[in-house]
């Protein structure tokens, strides 16, 4: 997925009271960071990142800041959509890389039997 932005999140505004902003690539260039920030002020909330042990998006929130139930829902299903596409695209990546191989070794041999 080289870090970039796949589907429609360059739209998504996120809930009623915050927004999600692209912040880049991993270090390792695999995945994307989020920002979660307040519609109201601007303020950074946290980060959206890969958690690699979980295999999947998590947020790590900032010190001090609280969250109401639509917002943790928001982060949440974000969370989800993201892990969703990374899957997808991770996927495709594994799936062209066979069909590439195959390709380069040309099909199985049939038996006498098989023809």
């Amino acid at each position: 997925m080289s870090g970039e932005i796949r589907g429609d999140w360059d739209q998504l505004t996120g809930g009623r009271f915050i927004e999600f902003v692209p912040d880049g690539a991993s270090p390792s260039g695999r995945t994307s960071l989020w920002r979660v920030q307040s519609k109201h002020g601007g303020d950074s909330l946290g980060m959206i990142a890969w958690i690699g042990p979980w295999r999947c998006y998590g947020f790590r929130p900032n010190r001090d800041t609280e969250y109401e139930a639509t917002c943790l829902k928001d982060i949440a299903d974000m969370c989800a959509s993201l892990t969703k596409d990374h899957r997808a695209a991770r996927a495709a990546v594994r799936e062209e890389r066979d069909r590439m191989e195959w390709l380069a070794t040309g099909p199985e041999p049939q038996e006498e039997g098989d023809k």
